[in-house]
């Protein structure tokens, strides 16, 4: 006998617990009882087995029609449980799925034991919002023990996707008699007319199965009003028919517990399942939008990191978040990085809510789409049916993601920030290389220069939008640096433009922008002021005269003095030979990468 099983005397006394004193059905019950055991004792387990599900029925008719001791009450309940769990135990089958059963004045309970039949048999609710249909020849064993009773409206099944109810408990033992999975049906008070939406049921404390559907169940969504009508017991004892063979009084009790199945209508979710718990309708659709939505379109330097990297909310039609969505974020334009590559896969947190760590620009016009594949391990799907539709899957709609936009400018733009030393003519020799000491620099913004100066009236110098830093002394020479950084798989070369009043020379990473080893110069001069520079090979400067002018001088940048992936220095040594002076540049792709 299994740990926690009553004895048999203790099952015996349930039958005096549960039967009126001095009525027939206690004299039925406890003669059938007895056969069961000498079934055992002569070893006809079979049969014992069989006529086990008999008294069963019997008991449970009893119990719906209110004859046992107690009624309907939780002790009555209780010590029918019992009873059910005695007589599973007596003949050796497994206990669980076992349940108390529910009240049969709820119209939302019934508890019935169905026999083997080679026609489709129906158990239904006396509400009709919820049954199970048993094809013919779906289970091996003399019976199946078949108890629905409706659940609480707070949602049972281990899930954060929407649940739909009314939710009912249904059990059918043993399962492992089940050859054949039975259709499970439930009358939904919302949520029949979402396509997505499928009957599912909990498999464990942290996981649920969602079921494909199972065609119609007669009935369903349809008050019954089937009498069940058994034969009169006490007439059967009456007639001496308990005293027959064990053969005998199990045929005569068998004979009058016939299933019903003469039911109308049709309607409501249907799955297919072999093991029962709480069942209820689950949506198997989520929503993936921007977080927050709509989205800002961002500005930053091509080659940076944009101030709010792309995030993404995933979320069910009733607003509650959804975790374990994995949201692939993948560049679609521009040519920059999100999360360090080209496309960077992450989860959703507790939220809803997956955020890549970054998203670098490229320059021009840029663009990553966010697509969602749900991941969470704890829904399962039953396996679809052939040609059914049935999905595997919980989906994550849009099926095309969403996506995000950006602009990738200058990768140092005019007016930046810079590290910066003022100087006699020709300091700090040296000052190009990545790793000369700066300790002793300053910050501050450009440009840099002094404004108006004994009647020279340069426009560029009091320029709107930017404030002329006078930092820098006249007639001497201003040594700017600035690192800036470049992603993984850049490809394009850069350009520097300056604007220059008097001298400048430009170094990248070291590199002086003059000539290449060919003697192809890596500056340019263009516009109306092209013939007021040139370049003084003694001192490596390219000299300009006049007012600074932005736009017509530009240095060229080989990609091969680049440091793609890391930090890049830019060094420049700005001279002044006369009474106004000026500098600033900017630093950018020649073109948006592919």
């Amino acid at each position: 006998m299994s740990t926690g099983c009553p004895s048999v005397a203790q099952t015996a006394n349930m039958i005096t617990t549960l039967y009126p004193a001095r009525s027939g059905e206690r004299l039925v019950a406890a003669a059938t009882y007895a056969v069961v055991l000498l079934y055992i004792n002569t070893r006809h387990q079979a049969d014992a087995r069989t006529l086990v599900f008999r008294l069963l029925d019997f008991t449970f008719r009893q119990f719906n029609a209110g004859r046992l001791v107690g009624g309907y009450s939780p002790a009555t309940r209780s010590a029918l449980l019992a009873f059910e769990t005695g007589l599973y135990c007596t003949v050796g089958l497994p206990t669980t799925g076992l349940t108390l059963p529910g009240d049969p004045s709820d119209g939302g309970t019934v508890n019935k034991v169905i026999f083997p039949s080679n026609t489709t048999q129906i158990v239904l609710t006396g509400d009709g919002n919820a049954g199970v249909q048993i094809p013919p020849n779906s289970f091996t064993g003399p019976a199946l023990l078949v108890a629905i009773s409706k659940l609480a409206p707070t949602p049972p099944l281990h899930t954060t996707l929407d649940q739909y109810g009314p939710y009912y408990d249904i059990k059918v033992s043993p399962e492992v008699s089940l050859t054949s999975s039975l259709t499970v049906g439930l009358c939904l008070a919302n949520g029949v007319e979402i396509p997505t939406v499928f009957l599912a049921h909990n498999i464990s404390p942290t996981s649920i199965e969602v079921l494909p559907p199972g065609g119609t169940i007669a009935g369903l969504c349809t008050t019954q009003t089937a009498s069940l009508g058994a034969r009169q017991m006490f007439d059967l004892a009456m007639r001496g028919e308990v005293t027959r063979t064990a053969s005998a009084l199990g045929d005569a009790v068998a004979s009058m517990l016939l299933p019903e199945n003469a039911y109308a209508g049709s309607g409501g979710k249907t799955g297919l399942a072999k093991s029962f718990s709480p069942f209820g309708g689950v949506d198997t659709k989520v929503y993936l939008k921007t977080n927050p939505t709509p989205f800002p379109v961002q500005t930053a330097p091509a080659g940076a990191a944009v101030a709010n990297p792309p995030s993404a909310l995933v979320s069910t039609q009733r607003g509650s978040p959804v975790s374990l969505v994995n949201v692939a974020f993948s560049v679609t334009s521009g040519g920059g990085t999100v999360g360090g590559g080209s496309s960077s896969t992450v989860a959703t947190d507790a939220t809803g809510i997956a955020t890549v760590s970054s998203w670098v620009v490229g320059a021009g016009s840029n663009s990553v789409q966010a697509v969602g594949t749900f991941a969470d391990p704890t829904v399962t799907f039953a396996p679809a049916p052939a040609n059914s539709g049935f999905p595997q899957n919980v989906s994550v709609e849009p099926a095309n993601g969403v996506s995000y936009a950006a602009t990738g400018g200058d990768i140092v733009p005019y007016g930046s920030s810079y590290l910066y030393l003022d100087g006699p003519q020709g300091h700090d020799l040296g000052f190009e290389a990545p790793d000369f000491s700066t300790a002793q620099w300053n910050t501050a913004s450009g440009p840099f220069g002094n404004g108006d100066l004994n009647g020279t009236v340069c426009p560029v110098n009091s320029e709107p939008g930017f404030t002329l830093n006078p930092s820098w002394a006249v007639g001497t020479d201003m040594l700017l640096r600035k690192t800036f950084p470049l992603p993984a798989g850049w490809t394009a070369p850069l350009r520097i433009t300056a604007a220059i009043d008097n001298d400048i020379a430009v170094y990248v990473n070291g590199n002086p922008l003059t000539m290449l080893p060919s003697g192809a110069p890596l500056y340019s001069f263009n516009g109306p002021d092209a013939g007021n520079y040139s370049f003084n090979a003694n001192t490596g400067l390219v000299s300009h005269e006049n007012c600074a002018n932005k736009g017509s001088l530009t240095f060229s940048v080989p990609l091969s003095y680049l440091n793609v992936g890391g930090s890049n220095t830019l060094a420049i040594r700005a001279r002044d030979r006369g009474s106004v002076n000026y500098v600033d540049v900017k630093v950018s792709p020649v073109a948006p990468l592919q």
